[in-house]
């Protein structure tokens, strides 16, 4: 938690506020991190991608996450989450009030495979989405595909095509 207080004062302090992007090499949580991993640790239950149920985050000894679930992922796919490879944390501004504090996000990104159905989802990470203060509850998230929307436009105008990402979602909440 004070690894969370501490990023949210400095970018109050700020006239502008850098994301922090760490890249994970070895697969083990940076020591900047750890307090955070910590906290975040234990039995999840929820609902992914339509689907009920439970995941656990441990930290082994060596301070890798060991993440384990209760179904595949992605049924029938046997689909697997391999080791921690980046954290990030940004700022997101809430109303331009003095009083108000920036509540600070943190993304633990683990290398996936979606192993049988690599032609139904593209994504190579599992994020684990967490807001700060909120330790108890995490969104899931994992790349699927993009789709191309186009915008309908008034005659005698250029008309743009837009690609939107689709991501297979779910949130969970500690037990």
């Amino acid at each position: 938690m004070k690894k969370g207080l501490s990023l949210v004062f400095l970018c109050y302090g700020l006239s502008s506020c850098q994301d922090v992007d760490t890249k994970v090499n070895d697969g083990k949580v940076p020591d900047s991190y750890l307090e955070f991993a910590q906290m975040a640790e234990g039995l999840y239950k929820g609902d992914f991608n339509g689907r009920e149920m439970t995941f656990s985050l441990e930290l082994d000894a060596d301070n890798k996450i060991l993440f384990s679930v209760s179904n595949d992922l992605l049924p029938g796919c046997n689909s697997r989450v391999g080791d921690l490879n980046r954290i990030r944390s940004y700022f997101k501004p809430k109303a331009p009030r003095a009083s108000d504090v920036s509540d600070v996000f943190y993304i633990a990104t683990l290398d996936f495979d979606a192993n049988q159905c690599l032609s139904d989802v593209l994504g190579k990470n599992l994020e684990l989405v967490y807001r700060s203060g909120f330790y108890n509850k995490v969104e899931l998230r994992i790349f699927k595909n993009e789709v191309e929307t186009e915008m309908h436009c008034a005659p005698k105008t250029t008309c743009v095509t837009f690609r939107k990402k689709v991501y297979l979602t779910g949130t969970f909440k500690k037990l």
